[in-house]
Order: C-alpha cells, then sequence, then structure tokens
C-alpha cells in the first residue's frame, strides 16, 4: 500500500488508502474481429510507425513503438546463446568421444 500512497502523492491525487485489482475485459480479440479474410489489411498496414495506428495515444503497439537498439542487442544475445550453446554441445560431444576412446579397462 505504501508504494501507491507514494505514487498517488506524487501524482498530486488523493488516495483512499484502499487497494484493490480492477476488473477489465478485452474490447478487441486477437483477429481484429475481420471477416472475412479477403477483405482484412496487412499488420503493417497498422503496426508500422507510419501506420493507421501512428497517431493512436498511450499504449504501446507492436512494430510503432519498438527501440531498435534494443531489438537488435536483444537478437544479439539471443544469437550469442545459441551458439555458445551450440559450441558447447560440440565439445560435449568430441571429449566425449576423445575420453571414451582412451580409457582403460
Amino acid at each position: 500500500k505504501s508504494a501507491v500512497g507514494t505514487g498517488m502523492e506524487a501524482a498530486g491525487a488523493p488516495f483512499s488508502g484502499d487497494v484493490a485489482f480492477a476488473r477489465v475485459r478485452q474490447m478487441i480479440p486477437v483477429n481484429h474481429m475481420v471477416a472475412p479474410a479477403d477483405q482484412a489489411l496487412s499488420c503493417q498496414s497498422c503496426h508500422a510507425s507510419d501506420g493507421l495506428l501512428a497517431s493512436l495515444p498511450g499504449g504501446f503497439v507492436p512494430r510503432r513503438d519498438g527501440f531498435a537498439l534494443l531489438d537488435w542487442a536483444g537478437l544479439a544475445i539471443l544469437a550469442a546463446t545459441l551458439a555458445a550453446s551450440l559450441l558447447h554441445a560440440m565439445a560435449r560431444i568430441g571429449f566425449g568421444i576423445f575420453y571414451r576412446g582412451s580409457r582403460h579397462g
């Protein structure tokens, strides 16, 4: 409760001290209620920096509100993880074959 109170104080808004969860409902399903499919716009028509949602205030719109440097950093981390996993697997297999042949008994 103290975090909410601090946030409300910083916003200059009154706070009763009560904290509860708000019941919410998604108004637009994943398929955006477009039927039939041949009349649908492409994803890029809306989800692009110059798409139909470009001037929509608030919220996060995928492909509009991205941060390119963060995207590239994430891809670099993913590539490094996959490369390290592959290198580790190759080393385990290689050393396993090498040591299996040199065992005595």
